[in-house]
């Protein structure tokens, strides 16, 4: 008994020291965001933004939005992530269109990261009227549509832009990534149903 007692002790002060280690790292990771943290946009300075982004939309965002989904049908049955999808021996894009709603700009934030980068967070709300059609192909070669429609995406979006420079285009590169889960919503039809 005594032995049993001891060993649950000892997990039991495991458990507090990783935890205590775990909330140290987080506090220290809201630390140094705040230190980068270099001022807010309110809504009259994201109006210019807005209107770029209301343009920019189905002209040249589009394509890199459809070259994304493509790439992502395909890596969903290849490799290792084919166990995921078993029975899908193909998913292919047959249409897609974006449409004309543009995503929401509903705040900004701004980073300090050195003189050569730039670094924004954007809330966004994006209630698109987005439309593709996939072709799944299973296994045994049977082949049924999917239609998704409506895409909606609510959360934050961070872009860095790196190595500012003064040859085209501007900038070395664009990062773009997803600080928290967003919230999103679609619909999808197979085959025609609901």
């Amino acid at each position: 008994l005594k032995g049993r007692f001891k060993a649950a002790w000892i997990t039991l002060m495991d458990g507090f020291a990783e935890a205590r280690r775990q909330a140290v790292e987080g506090v220290e990771a809201v630390k140094l965001e705040a230190s980068l943290y270099a001022g807010a946009v309110g809504l009259p300075g994201l109006i210019p933004l807005q209107y770029a982004l209301d343009r920019m939309m189905p002209l040249t965002l589009t394509a890199p939005i459809e070259a994304a989904l493509r790439d992502s049908l395909e890596e969903a049955t290849a490799g290792k992530n084919a166990k995921s999808l078993p029975n899908v021996k193909k998913l292919t894009l047959r249409n897609f269109k974006t449409g004309d709603a543009a995503p929401r700009l509903l705040e900004a934030r701004l980073f300090d990261l050195g003189p050569e980068d730039l670094g924004f967070d954007f809330q966004i709300r994006w209630d698109s009227n987005l439309k593709a059609d996939i072709d799944v192909t299973t296994k045994v070669r049977a082949k049924f549509p999917v239609s998704v429609r409506n895409l909606r995406f609510e959360g934050p979006v961070r872009v860095i832009v790196t190595k500012l420079t003064t040859k085209e285009p501007g900038w070395t590169a664009i990062l773009v990534s997803l600080p928290s889960p967003p919230k999103i919503g679609l619909d999808v039809r197979v085959m025609g149903g609901e």
